[in-house]
């Protein structure tokens, strides 16, 4: 969860006035990351099945120069943590609205509003398809 902290524009001014280092900066700032829930960590390992590289509990393959993990093909690390953050975020939005509907069309019932409850139900199962197949990429 990110909290709603401003980045840390001190950190960033005293870096520009070249009070400290870049290995500091980056430093500090992966520390101010990490505490406001902001982690980019990325990890490889390599064994005889392969090399691998792990981002927020996925992991991917790297097979000829491109990453891949399920359907997901990413040519650099940066894009692999792109599509992977893409992907997430895509599947818990398509979870929140099959929620939604699905309290929509509940409410609707429970108010005898038939008609409206359909409507909302199909919202609902076109939402929770799209989660399933989202989903899917991970397979």
């Amino acid at each position: 969860m990110i909290k709603n902290n401003p980045y840390p524009l001190q950190l960033v001014q005293t870096f520009r006035a070249g009070k400290i280092s870049r290995q500091q900066f980056i430093k500090q700032f992966s520390d101010w990351q990490k505490s406001n829930g902001i982690n980019f960590d990325c990890k490889g390992n390599a064994d005889r099945n392969g090399t691998f590289l792990t981002y927020r509990g996925i992991t991917g393959q790297l097979t000829n120069g491109v990453i891949v993990c399920g359907k997901i093909k990413a040519e650099s690390v940066f894009n692999f943590q792109r599509k992977i953050d893409f992907a997430l975020n895509a599947e818990a939005q398509a979870l929140y609205n099959a929620c939604y509907f699905t309290d929509k069309s509940y409410n609707a019932s429970r108010d005898n509003n038939y008609e409206d409850r359909e409507k909302y139900k199909q919202a609902a199962d076109f939402y929770i398809k799209q989660a399933e197949k989202l989903g899917a990429l991970w397979i």
